[in-house]
């Protein structure tokens, strides 16, 4: 899309946009555009460019180019035939420790990252200006955070900040990661760290309102939310982490315009989508709320939590059938997940089928913690008074 944007100066597919805000005209339009993606062809640019890029674009993966020697391939002959230029890469012992680092970040976002790890190895071991260092310690610690190596990702993030203490990067993935280990109050320290060196840093405004969300602190959650929207409209994070505030507060219509904000923004975000049927759901817009299942489901099918959400809300629909095959769903996919035993027995309690109802209750508080506060837990043993 880059590509064809720069060529052409327009994207190569795009739906009317939405005449007002209401959510029919939001999901009409973002339908519209995930059908144009998903189906439709580019139209053809006057341009020696156009087969390439049209291939970049392709709908099935296996017809794009599948490596950057198959693009390069292409391309050179065609600088040669405009230009008269060529290009020859860099041998590895002509790469300076900047090469290195943009190698390393674009193996990492490939996924590679072994051998984005060995590209930041490569280029510590030449030992640049510190801020260099700083950088690569840090790159290294995201790929670390990536595979879900917390004390790994922070050992390096700590190291990155001894080599260089003024690398806010460094400061807020070291918060992003002390969250992630539970350690709620070093990682605001380490955001405030990071904010000190450079107050416009959307990210760590972003990640301090989704740690003040973990500690139900959802006032500093909305204020801190708001600070990365003013220096960075774009960062739908932040609209996420604020919608999920004011959802927790109770306010609805709020949280519903956040989402929405944020879904303009990355239309296929699969949490905010799922964030937003949960609002639909509980301001009783049930067709609104199953579009953002179903939506949530198209882009990852064994998402259980949306295969349980939409059951629950089929339920309240009277579709029982439905219901019950979503529930077989996500059990399915997550037999550990024990929220679908809870809306199981409301289902059978809805066909008046009391014993599996009692059953079912009786499963989902067996396999619930025995120091559960949690209010499920606490109506359904209520229920097994009444079965």
């Amino acid at each position: 899309t880059p590509a064809w944007s720069s060529r052409s100066g327009s994207l190569p597919f795009v739906a009317p946009w939405p005449a007002d805000n209401s959510p029919a005209e939001m999901n009409r339009f973002w339908k519209t555009m995930q059908e144009l993606h998903a189906f439709s062809k580019p139209r053809e640019l006057d341009s020696p460019l156009f087969p390439i890029i049209r291939r970049c674009i392709e709908k099935e993966p296996d017809k794009r180019f599948q490596t950057f020697a198959g693009l390069r391939a292409e391309l050179e002959p065609l600088l040669l035939d405009l230009t008269g230029e060529t290009v020859r890469p860099p041998e590895p012992a002509e790469m300076n420790a900047g090469a290195w680092l943009n190698k390393g970040l674009s193996l990492k976002n490939l996924g590679r990252l072994d051998e984005a790890l060995t590209c930041y190895d490569e280029a510590i071991a030449l030992k640049p200006p510190a801020r260099t260092v700083s950088l690569a310690w840090n790159n290294k610690g995201n790929c670390f955070l990536v595979r879900g190596r917390f004390k790994d990702a922070l050992n390096c993030y700590e190291t990155a900040l001894q080599i260089n203490g003024l690398n806010e990067k460094a400061w807020c993935n070291k918060g992003f990661t002390l969250h992630n280990l539970g350690r709620f109050a070093e990682a605001l320290q380490a955001y405030d760290k990071s904010l000190q060196i450079e107050p416009a840093y959307s990210i760590a405004w972003a990640n301090k309102s989704n740690t003040y969300l973990s500690l139900a602190d959802y006032d500093k959650a909305v204020i801190c939310a708001d600070e990365a929207v003013k220096y960075d409209k774009g960062n739908d994070a932040a609209w996420n982490n604020k919608g999920a505030a004011y959802f927790a507060s109770g306010y609805l219509s709020e949280a519903m315009t956040c989402y929405q904000n944020a879904l303009a923004i990355n239309p296929n975000e699969m949490t905010t989508l799922y964030n937003l049927g949960l609002v639909y759901n509980n301001m009783k817009k049930y067709k609104e709320a199953l579009e953002c299942y179903d939506r949530v489901l198209t882009i990852r099918p064994d998402y259980a939590a949306a295969w349980s959400n939409k059951a629950n809300t089929l339920m309240i629909l009277k579709d029982y059938e439905q219901a019950l095959a979503c529930l077989d769903r996500a059990q399915a996919i997550d037999p550990n997940y024990i929220t679908p035993l809870y809306y199981r027995a409301y289902v059978m309690l809805n066909m008046k089928n009391n014993r599996e109802a009692k059953k079912y209750f009786q499963a989902f508080i067996k396999a619930s913690p025995p120091d559960s506060t949690s209010s499920s837990v606490a109506d359904a043993k209520s229920w097994l008074t009444k079965l």
